[in-house]
């Protein structure tokens, strides 16, 4: 697995390479925390929490990693959640469900690197082939 940002005149991108579609997702998120946090091991370390579910459906798997995605953003933006440990399970092309670690956080104590207000669908790739899966988006800074 891997993570790579991408250069953009406005904005910032992400690549993400893993053997499934989950891990690809988990990484996914695993970026876009890296991106808000910078280095999450000092986060994570500090922080409590329970474990918590979510469903998210869509239209089709970039629909699902998009809405995914802004879940988690909601998270952070509105409940000030920091969601670790991230595991998602595919019910099937349209549903999927996601548990993290439920860690609250105070911006005094945990300041946000970079905000993101969204992601995106501009330039959003999933590449699936018999080796890996490839993962591009680019979120709205």
């Amino acid at each position: 697995m891997s993570i790579e940002f991408l250069e953009h005149t406005s904005d910032i991108g992400v690549r993400v390479i893993a053997s499934k579609l989950e891990n690809a997702f988990e990484e996914s998120a695993a970026a876009l925390l890296e991106l808000i946090f910078g280095n999450v091991n000092d986060l994570n370390d500090n922080l409590q929490g329970d474990v918590s579910e979510i469903k998210i459906s869509g239209i089709d798997s970039p629909s699902l990693l998009v809405n995914f995605l802004n879940e988690i953003l909601y998270l952070i933006d509105s409940e000030n959640i920091y969601p670790n440990d991230i595991k998602v399970k595919f019910l099937n092309s349209e549903r999927l469900n996601f548990k993290y670690c439920k860690k609250y956080f105070e911006l005094e104590n945990h300041p946000i690197n970079l905000y993101v207000k969204a992601v995106t669908y501009h330039q959003l790739k999933i590449n699936c082939n018999l080796n890996n899966v490839i993962i591009e988006y680019f979120v709205d800074i």
